[in-house]
């Protein structure tokens, strides 16, 4: 995973800390790849519950990093 520095200081700066959590794990994925997040992945993996879960995505939707979607 690459991401620019300047990319990390504003996130880092913006964000709440599970939130910037949230997107370092988004960030671990390819580049344009489309999934639908999953609950019980990130849990596991970033060691958070499900409010703060929806509350970080709810947070990264408002700031712009996440573009919500419907199929």
């Amino acid at each position: 995973m690459l991401i620019n520095k300047q990319s990390i200081k504003k996130a880092m700066n913006e964000l709440r800390p599970n939130t910037f959590k949230l997107w370092l794990y988004i960030c671990g994925n390819k580049d344009h790849y489309e999934f639908a997040l999953s609950n019980a992945d990130v849990k596991d993996f970033c060691n958070m519950s499900r409010n703060t879960y929806s509350d970080a995505v709810n947070e990264l939707i408002t700031k712009g990093y996440l573009q919500e979607y419907t199929l």
